[in-house]
């Protein structure tokens, strides 16, 4: 299962403080769980722009390596879908992309962002982190 960026941040800062329901973390304790290089990227921006205070990449990617999380990286498949994703109902690229690889590489996709949420795309998989 692919997780959505804000999930993994979530995750490393141990800061959760009712954002994921209990069907969510129930999941996210018993389905292998993987992260996109595209998350480390945006996490990695964030942080420069001092939007967001993490760890350094290198030590996020010993963390989840460390628990057994697969790493995804980004390749030529993942953007066959992304210029027919509905951008207008959602703008940010990043996002745009873990849709595209979960849709390419036919794995679920859990986010509690609710724009992501009304997307209908055939083969997306999405679970509702709220929930």
């Amino acid at each position: 299962m692919l997780i959505d960026t804000h999930i993994l941040i979530w995750m490393l800062n141990n800061s959760d403080p009712g954002r994921l329901g209990d069907r969510a973390l129930m999941i996210l304790k018993t389905q292998p769980v993987t992260v996109s290089v595209a998350s480390l990227i945006e996490i990695a921006v964030k942080k420069r722009k001092g939007k967001l205070t993490a760890p350094e990449t290198d030590e996020i990617l010993n963390d989840l390596l460390s628990k057994n999380a697969a790493v995804l990286n980004v390749e030529a498949q993942h953007i066959s879908s992304f210029p027919r994703l509905e951008s207008s109902l959602h703008a940010d690229p990043f996002d745009l992309l873990l849709v595209a690889q979960a849709i390419s590489e036919k794995i679920p996709f859990i986010t509690n962002d609710s724009e992501i949420l009304k997307i209908n795309y055939p083969g997306l998989r999405l679970i509702d982190g709220r929930l």
